[in-house]
């Protein structure tokens, strides 16, 4: 996606709800504008099921006989990911493997299988009961994952274009300073559980983690973040470099969604990727799941109560 050049002053804004004093102050206009440049522009909605791909399609991993995923929701976090797995499992063609996340090619810890072996291959296709050719071909059915941490993750693409040829992406995108204030939002709660107010251990908690709980400390965290951020973006810095720096700040790093996307898109084509937005989902839902379905070659499902 393009990033929009900083051909204007740091005080004009072109990206309405990006103009959030935090970025202005911290950040050039085209860093600023460059996530919402992305989610404007990045790849429009399937509206039918693209050409080459076969229903009931099994990728099948040889020693267990299993189907690898035909699919992969890849977040981002704090987007809608849940939502649209809690949804999306209601498809009869739709079968899902034992869990949600299951974060083979990078867990939430940030290590990441960037060159999986053939053991860890037939471990990842048994461990996750993903389903056998005939149940697939029964229902002319797909099956897939949803985990929210290979979006961020700068070798998961190359990786998953070798070892799932064919895969079909799906990525929800929320408005950036919302997903940012969410995380941050998950991140006090988390501290709060764990260092109660009244608690021996509150005073020694390190300065980062402090700044969560004081007033303000969204304004402070994203300051602090953004001074890094301004260091991963550097023209000079490739795209694997800026997406693995960006990503290890979490709060604000995975809303910058044009380096992300771009990364994805070296592998892939733009109609392997089909962009739907947390808006949509919660406002048109239905119209999401269409634009899902069709993504992934299955029927168009009536959703009923749970819409």
């Amino acid at each position: 996606a393009p990033v929009v050049p900083a051909s204007a002053g740091p005080r004009t804004c072109r990206c309405p709800s990006m103009c959030h004093p935090i970025w202005r102050f911290a950040l050039p206009l085209h860093l600023c504008c460059s996530a919402m440049a992305a989610q404007k522009t990045a790849a429009p909605l399937e509206k039918e099921a693209p050409s080459g791909w076969r229903q009931g399609r099994c990728l099948e991993e040889g020693r267990t006989g299993r189907c690898l995923p035909n699919f992969l929701v890849l977040g981002a976090q704090k987007s809608g990911t849940s939502t649209l797995y809690q949804l999306m499992r209601a498809h009869p063609q739709i079968l899902q493997p034992r869990e949600k996340e299951l974060a083979f090619f990078a867990s939430p810890g940030k290590k990441e299988r960037c060159r999986p072996t053939e053991e860890e291959m037939e471990r990842y296709a048994e461990n996750s009961r993903f389903p056998r050719r005939a149940e697939l071909d029964n229902i002319s059915g797909v099956t897939g994952e949803w985990s929210a941490t290979y979006y961020a993750c700068s070798c998961c693409p190359a990786a998953i274009a070798q070892l799932l040829p064919g895969v079909r992406l799906v990525l929800v995108l929320r408005e950036p300073v919302s997903r940012a204030f969410s995380r941050f939002s998950e991140m006090r709660a988390r501290i709060e559980r764990q260092f109660p107010q009244s608690g021996p251990q509150r005073s020694s908690l390190p300065v980062v983690a402090r700044r969560y709980l004081e007033a303000g400390g969204f304004e402070q965290v994203v300051l602090q973040e953004m001074a890094r951020l301004r260091l991963c973006l550097l023209p000079n810095r490739t795209l694997g470099l800026q997406v693995s720096c960006a990503s290890r700040t979490n709060v604000l790093g995975l809303s910058f969604y044009d380096i992300y996307i771009r990364n994805w898109l070296q592998h892939f084509d733009a109609k392997d990727l089909l962009v739907t937005y947390a808006d949509d989902l919660a406002l048109r839902p239905l119209s999401v799941l269409r634009a899902v379905d069709a993504h992934l070659g299955i029927q168009a499902h009536d959703y009923g109560k749970r819409l």
